[in-house]
């Protein structure tokens, strides 16, 4: 007789692949995670306005954490990717207000604090000197309850013998890389919807683009100090510092934050353009629409000067409601009709590649990175006849032009603003 006793539990649900909608499918097989010394150390109860307040502690608590699960690892190393860690985690978990729905819970190590509530300010009674006075207190912010398996850790024990408060210059190398938080996590989401993966530490592998340039913009506006504690720290610390810090959080919300606009406005506001220039993040294929339209927009004028005319309205439009698609089943199927949109009309493409490709031989300006863009290569090299008549047309038109200018024929523009 079949009995409860008799199920089974895979640990995970079955999608309808065939029926389901792409939003509903859930993820079965696993991804792989972090080593555990690096797993997210969480405060129960801790708000997100008090881990930047708290960051000792909480590097303390990381410290800890690292040293019982990993207690081969040197000490001098452990306390260094504490601080890294926390700091990073703190200003994201601040600034994205991050909560328990937000992290990959195969990632998160066991509760080892207990946030404790602020205290309200309670107002003197009486006056000094006057039987019953008491004097005023004033509020506090709270604080975090330290607890170690299962009960209150010991400050004099091996987990803890070991910490000390943070140096001077531990304050300054805490204090820039909290702010680290605010762009590590769109940039892993940028990576993420370019390759698939949060971060390639092998400049080999590529996609080194958006971390060379943050750690660049990062590095130029930090002390020497911070600078100097870095390059002494080089042989782990983008690794830690851009890959594992915020690997537990979900890669869904790492993507969505990355592609949307108003997010990539607030990131810039922040002061953290070196970031918000490659976003939003944009797939693959969906990068030859936005290749084409750059295409239309730099070639349009030079077509209009020479009697032809441009209109990419369907395809802008086509653009636009990608950007604003509300769920990634629902983006993905734009993403297919605007890619098919763009390449309905190749060799229109190709005719912009040659314009484009002339106007700025003849300007003496070299070459654009838009002509080695994503599938313009493709293009040039499936089409080499369409992109030769583009730029011979626009030599052609050169020419005249030239002559009608040296027989005094040649009509000034109306420039009105």
């Amino acid at each position: 007789m079949f009995t409860d006793a008799n199920r089974f539990d895979p640990g995970y649900i079955l999608s309808d692949i065939r029926n389901g909608l792409l939003d509903d499918i859930v993820e079965v097989l696993p991804r792989g995670a972090i080593p555990r010394p690096y797993f997210w150390v969480s405060i129960r109860e801790m708000p997100n306005e008090a881990y930047v307040p708290n960051i000792q502690t909480l590097a303390r608590l990381t410290f800890s954490y690292m040293r019982a699960v990993a207690p081969d690892l040197p000490i001098p190393e452990a306390r260094d990717k504490a601080i890294v860690l926390s700091c990073i985690r703190a200003g994201a978990r601040t600034s994205y207000a991050l909560g328990a729905a937000d992290m990959s819970t195969d990632e998160l190590a066991p509760t080892l604090g207990e946030y404790i509530q602020p205290a309200p300010a309670i107002a003197a009674l009486g006056a000094p000197g006057d039987p019953g006075h008491i004097a005023a207190v004033p509020a506090t912010f709270g604080g975090i309850n330290l607890v170690w398996g299962g009960g209150t850790a010991d400050a004099g024990g091996t987990a803890w013998g070991t910490w000390v408060d943070f140096t001077p210059e531990e304050m300054e190398v805490a204090k820039y890389h909290i702010m680290l938080g605010i762009p590590i996590l769109v940039t892993q989401g940028w990576s993420i919807v370019k390759c698939g993966h949060h971060f390639f530490s092998n400049p080999a592998q590529g996609m080194r683009g958006g971390w060379d340039a943050l750690k660049r913009h990062w590095t130029s506006k930090s002390p020497p100090q911070v600078t100097a504690w870095v390059n002494a720290r080089a042989g782990w610390w983008e690794d830690i510092c851009f890959h594992k810090a915020l690997h537990p959080i979900r890669m869904q919300l790492k993507v969505a934050l990355a592609q949307d606009p108003v997010v990539v406005e607030k990131v810039k506001a922040s002061g953290w353009g070196s970031a918000a220039v490659r976003l939003p993040a944009t797939e693959p294929d969906f990068e030859f629409v936005k290749v084409t339209l750059a295409l239309a927009q730099k070639t349009k004028m030079t077509l209009l000067s020479m009697g032809g005319s441009i209109d990419v309205s369907r395809l802008e439009a086509a653009f636009a409601e990608v950007l604003a698609a509300g769920t990634a089943g629902v983006r993905m199927r734009l993403i297919a009709e605007s890619v098919a949109l763009a390449k309905s009309n190749i060799p229109a493409i190709a005719y912009m590649v040659g314009n484009l490709t002339a106007t700025l031989e003849a300007a003496g300006m070299g070459t654009s990175s838009l002509l080695n863009s994503f599938g313009v290569k493709r293009v040039k090299e499936d089409n080499p006849a369409m992109v030769a008549t583009g730029a011979a047309e626009y030599r052609a038109y050169r020419t005249r032009r030239q002559a009608e200018m040296e027989r005094g024929e040649a009509a000034a523009p109306r420039i009105v603003f």
